[in-house]
């Protein structure tokens, strides 16, 4: 955890190899998952539709003076290549099925386009450092809710998808996450207080939701 904070750190360019290097490795284990249910998504066009977002990405926030209107095209049309891309791919490919080519587009939206968001967070005139909110929030949560869950854990969240999740946890690490969100916020943008009390309320549920997704 502490390498990926000190590129949170430095920002920039740094930033976005290491969330595109963290977004390869995550894709690789979403396909590989999948591949436990036999269902087997094209994993090396997953890996150039990410590299063409990110080349995009790089073009409109890192290279100056380019339209922002330009740059919100070619993200549109990236998703609709994407998800196109793996339709296409699923119906032509003899050893592939229709879910296998969706798979594949999914894993690119899912992981690549959402983590990709973490260092466009830091473009962010004069809010660039609300990108801790999301490792407070997110790593708030786990770590807490384990803790929580270990002091006073007695009834099961979702006992079929993760046996060892409780309510009690779960509550813990939601609300320890967010009054964790909302002392930064205090402390470092005291007039967005209540925004950051929300970004972390909203960010440990769905931190929360994409764990039992995983499992």
């Amino acid at each position: 955890m502490l390498p990926a904070l000190i590129f949170v750190y430095l920002k920039g360019i740094p930033l976005l190899a290491a969330i595109f290097l963290l977004s390869v490795i995550a894709m690789h284990e979403f396909y590989n998952a999948f591949r436990h249910i036999d269902i087997y998504a094209d994993e090396w066009m997953g890996y150039v539709s990410l590299i063409c977002l990110y080349l995009i990405v790089v073009w409109g926030e890192f290279v100056p003076g380019n339209e922002q209107r330009t740059y919100a095209h070619l993200l549109c049309l990236w998703i609709f290549g994407t998800v196109s891309a793996g339709l296409i791919t699923g119906i032509i490919k003899k050893d592939l099925r229709i879910y296998d080519g969706l798979i594949m587009a999914l894993g690119s939206l899912y992981i690549g386009f959402f983590f990709v968001h973490i260092p466009l967070i830091t473009r962010i005139e004069k809010y660039e450092d609300l990108v801790w909110i999301v490792f407070i929030a997110a790593f708030g949560s786990d770590i807490f809710a384990q803790l929580c869950g270990m002091a006073f854990g007695r009834h099961k969240l979702c006992p079929e998808l993760s046996p060892k999740k409780t309510v009690e946890g779960s509550l813990g690490g939601v609300i320890c996450a967010t009054i964790g969100c909302t002392v930064f916020g205090h402390f470092v943008y005291p007039a967005k207080m209540l925004h950051c009390l929300i970004m972390g309320l909203f960010g440990s549920l769905f931190s929360q939701c994409g764990d039992l997704i995983a499992s």
